[in-house]
């Protein structure tokens, strides 16, 4: 926090910049994995407002990368980003929210099952 509030430390420059590249690939990603969810699925309420999402995020990629180039309101731009990462994170939720791979099934599925069944082959040979 002390790095973000003192503008006179140019470290927190590098961080800026991850984030600057992070928010715009999630957002750009599951917006177009909504319109192709929408458009399969004929929900053009969906794919409206993805594209409303994707259109945002743009024009907000360009104002904070405007800020970060000139240097001026680097609290604005930092905070800007993180809000804009959260958004992607909700986005990528939303988009991600009814696949059937993301959700949790059998909690023994990884182990191969449940453990209290019996076991299959011959063990009688087998002295303890």
């Amino acid at each position: 926090m002390k790095i973000i509030l003192s503008p006179e430390n140019s470290s927190w420059i590098g961080i800026l910049t991850a984030l600057a590249a992070f928010y715009p690939a999630l957002i750009g990603a599951a917006c177009l994995q909504l319109v192709l969810e929408s458009v399969r699925k004929s929900e053009q309420l969906m794919a409206v407002f993805s594209v409303g999402v994707l259109l945002l995020t743009i024009i907000a990629a360009i104002v904070f990368g405007v800020f970060e180039f000139n240097g001026v309101y680097p609290a604005i731009s930092f905070w800007g980003t993180i809000g804009l990462s959260l958004t992607g994170v909700w986005v990528w939720i939303v988009a991600n929210g009814d696949n059937p791979d993301l959700q949790t099934s059998d909690p023994y599925a990884p182990s191969g099952g449940d453990t209290e069944r019996p076991l299959k082959g011959d063990t009688s040979e087998y002295q303890e």
